[in-house]
């Protein structure tokens, strides 16, 4: 397992790789992680932009400004999921270049605009899934009425 003494910190997959290993979890006890894993995530990090101080530290001039435009620069943005919840548990979630557009949201149709054959044509789809759209469908009134 690479450590920070021996990382090669120009090595993408290697940068940070050394910084994740044992992540205090639950307790502070560490998790163990594949290094293919660690060197994985590393990449993936430096492309977010993320860089050691050491890197930062060498783009200094003589009296130790570093100039914005040295910065290093992100190089992928997560793109929210197109389809499903917006949360972190979506897996429809993607990691794209700074430059690539946005899927397109889906739009689901209003059902009040259809006709009835076309609603006919959606509920018999459900129904060749096997979704129970029949269930919805209230059920017969099985009231009685007695007198006396």
């Amino acid at each position: 397992m690479i450590s920070q003494e021996t990382a090669r910190m120009g090595d993408p997959s290697q940068h940070l790789a050394w910084a994740m290993r044992l992540m205090p979890t639950i307790a502070g006890v560490g998790a163990v992680t594949n290094p293919v894993t660690l060197a994985e995530w590393s990449k993936h990090l430096y492309l977010c932009g993320f860089r050691h101080v050491s890197t930062i530290a060498e783009l200094a001039n003589e009296d130790g400004y570093i100039h914005v435009d040295q910065l290093p620069k992100q190089q992928i943005r997560l793109s929210e999921a197109f389809r499903g919840p917006r949360n972190s548990l979506n897996a429809a979630a993607r990691w794209v270049p700074m430059d690539a557009p946005d899927a397109p949201p889906v739009i689901v149709p209003d059902i009040r605009d259809f006709t009835a054959n076309e609603r006919e044509a959606v509920l018999s789809q459900f129904r060749d899934r096997g979704d129970f759209v029949d269930r919805y469908a209230p059920a017969p009134d099985t009231a009685s009425v007695s007198y006396g």
